[in-house]
């Protein structure tokens, strides 16, 4: 079960996690000289870790489905506040924060109220000693 800060924010509907790319960000040597004659490139430092949560919001009313979105829309109105995000896997990241929230187009009516989301944590890299 996935959770962020301890909530289960995700839990109502399917969701899938996807880690973005690692590894050091490159830089031309043109774009950090401002020179555009300038040829290769230098490593400036790693990538910020990135976790992007793909799914579905579900509840049984539209006071339901709006008190999870709700939920969710707090912890993202805060995000100088870090936790630990633990994936669908059980795999525990410390110091992320949700950065952004974006809901889908509509919410479906049917059986349950259901709304499509897209949610991004990152762990932001500070400045080196």
């Amino acid at each position: 079960m996935s959770s962020f800060r301890s909530k289960d924010l995700f839990g109502s509907g399917p969701h899938r996690m996807v880690f973005a790319r690692r590894g050091q960000l490159v830089v031309p040597w043109a774009v950090l000289l401002t020179d555009p004659s300038a040829r290769g490139s230098d490593s400036v430092g790693d990538l910020e870790f990135e976790v992007a949560v793909f799914g579905r919001l579900v509840a049984p009313d539209l006071a339901g489905l709006l008190a999870l979105r709700e939920a969710i829309a707090a912890e993202s109105a805060y995000a100088t506040s870090t936790g630990t995000l633990v994936d669908t896997a059980g795999v525990s990241h410390s110091g992320m924060r949700l950065y952004r929230f974006e809901e889908g187009p509509r919410i479906d009516r049917g059986r349950v109220f259901s709304l499509s989301y897209e949610a991004r944590f990152r762990r932001l890299a500070g400045p080196t000693p």
